[in-house]
């Protein structure tokens, strides 16, 4: 550290570039906490004016934006995050193109396939075919603001993903609030409020950053081979652990009801409290993983993944603690009284987040390691404990019982990653130099 001191002192360039990288860093922590919270407070305001019912079927609507924005992210957010960097100029804005166009046919795509949906369930289910109507119509417009987000991140321009986030996080949590004082707020219109926010948020910022995209539909064709290239195991591997994490509400919904659905979104709401040191990790680490596999061999590599990542496990655990402690007492504040016996679902869901941290570090060093196809076997054991697990934890436990199958789910494939990586590295420590 004292090195650093003095090579900083006697480096004026080095000092501002360290003042930089701070500064975003500092940004993009603020801009996850404005994020976080405004999921959070729309979780409470749901919750108390619909009753749990209501919730229910918010919870139930939100994990198909989930569903989709996993969709997204494997398919044009990844690949774009690792192409964007490199590219500047003419060159740059051709592909962010190309990429917005790839963002709007998929999200036509999501919205016909809803649309489907609600058409084949209307006659027998008319109020959820209601609250599909919305779904089908507002689902794009909030994956456009995440995909405009996470176009800020690849070009490091944090603050103004946060500007486009603290806009949409008044927007939503306000309007919210509004409707629910007045005695209007449902499922539906709640989640109406949600797309109406990010689409308000998304159209000011491309009309502000619209020479950031250069669309060419030629382009936009040779680049969607360019990202299947790069992206086709992490889009098989995203899918495989969204399905895996995504469906527990709807195995809730049929074995237990709408009810027991909301406790379990109230449950996620408090656990994703952790959201913040989680995904600051994620960008601490995503990194400096990258860049040790740059200068390291392959044995060294996996020693140093192993370090750090039990080393952010730890830390996760370590933050967990007070929703351990406090979880029930948290969810009666929070979400109503009704609430507070379910302490112990929001203690299993806080430490199957501790264990995705695991699982994120040695996830990133498969794939440096060019072992994504292994990433994606390791996300079919999380999908098998859904489907072996779920069921009968669900039916006999109830919410704790789908809680501990996700925690299991958790714990099992930061275990086999592990190995996973143990492996590969071996492998390649073992191959014949070229």
């Amino acid at each position: 550290m004292r090195a650093l001191d003095v090579a900083a002192s006697t480096d004026p360039d080095l000092t501002a570039r360290l003042a930089r990288r701070v500064r975003a860093g500092a940004v993009a922590i603020v801009d996850q906490g404005v994020v976080s919270a405004a999921g959070l407070l729309t979780g409470i305001i749901v919750a108390r004016a619909c009753g749990q019912a209501g919730f229910g079927v918010f919870v139930l609507c939100m994990s198909v934006v989930l569903l989709l924005l996993e969709l997204q992210g494997a398919l044009i957010s990844t690949p774009y995050l690792v192409n964007a960097p490199s590219l500047a100029g003419d060159e740059a804005r051709r592909y962010g193109g190309s990429a917005l166009l790839h963002q709007l046919g998929l999200a036509a795509l999501t919205s016909l396939g809803l649309l489907v949906a609600v058409f084949l369930i209307k006659r027998e289910h008319p109020s959820l075919a209601a609250v599909g109507l919305v779904l089908a119509l507002g689902a794009p417009l909030i994956t456009l603001r995440d995909f405009l987000r996470r176009h800020c991140f690849a070009r490091l321009r944090f603050d103004s993903a946060l500007v486009m986030d603290a806009g949409a996080a008044v927007l939503q949590v306000g309007g919210l609030a509004a409707l629910g004082v007045v005695g209007a707020l449902s499922a539906p219109l709640a989640l109406a409020t949600v797309a109406a926010s990010s689409a308000l948020a998304s159209v000011v910022w491309l009309r502000f950053n619209r020479r950031d995209f250069a669309p060419r539909i030629r382009d936009a064709g040779t680049d969607a081979v360019r990202n299947w290239v790069v992206g086709r195991w992490v889009f098989a591997s995203g899918i495989a652990w969204a399905a895996a994490a995504q469906l527990y509400p709807w195995l809730i919904a049929v074995l237990r009801g709408a009810e027991d659905v909301a406790v379990w979104g109230a449950a996620m709401g408090v656990s994703a409290l952790l959201n913040v040191p989680l995904l600051a990790g994620h960008n601490l680490l995503g990194p400096r993983i990258a860049r040790a596999r740059a200068s390291m061999d392959a044995r060294h590599f996996r020693t140093f993944v192993v370090r750090v990542s039990t080393a952010f496990t730890v830390a996760l655990f370590g933050a967990a603690l007070p929703l351990f402690l406090l979880g029930g007492w948290l969810l009666g504040r929070l979400y109503g009284e009704a609430y507070t016996p379910h302490g112990g679902v929001v203690a299993l869901l806080a430490a199957g987040v501790a264990f995705s941290a695991a699982s994120f570090g040695f996830s990133r060093g498969l794939f440096c390691l060019n072992r994504a196809d292994m990433d994606f076997a390791v996300n079919l054991a999380p999908l098998a404990v859904l489907l072996l697990l779920g069921p009968p934890l669900t039916s006999g436990r109830g919410v704790a019982g789908a809680a501990l199958a996700l925690l299991t789910a958790h714990a099992l494939s930061a275990g086999l990653r592990a190995m996973a990586l143990v492996f590969a590295a071996a492998r390649e420590e073992k191959a014949p130099a070229p």
